[in-house]
């Protein structure tokens, strides 16, 4: 996509542009919902992403979900989210289990 290429201020000004367009800003903030799963890795990422967020745009307000992995699976695969942090890795020790 064309802003693939664009460096990072380019990209906070469009999401500011296009977040404003949907009519949030200072006076109504963007209020969302981010689901992680139980690790201290998942909440450092779901800290950081909500402090990136915050830093870069000002006007986005996260409540972070933490649940186990069973439910956290649970609400995942029933869509009972808006944001979910997700990972994974090779599940075997071969170059193609990345491809």
């Amino acid at each position: 996509p064309e802003w693939s290429r664009w460096d990072q201020d380019n990209r906070i000004a469009e999401a500011k542009k296009l977040l404003h367009e949907a009519g949030y800003d200072e006076n109504n903030p963007l209020s969302c919902e981010l689901l992680y799963n139980t690790t201290d890795n998942h909440k450092k990422v779901a800290v950081s992403a909500t402090s990136l967020w915050k830093q870069a745009l000002g006007f986005v307000e996260v409540n972070l979900v933490n649940k186990e992995w069973k439910p956290y699976l649970d609400t995942r695969r029933n869509g009972n989210y808006e944001i979910a942090r997700a990972g994974w890795c090779g599940d075997y020790n071969e170059a193609s289990a990345f491809l």
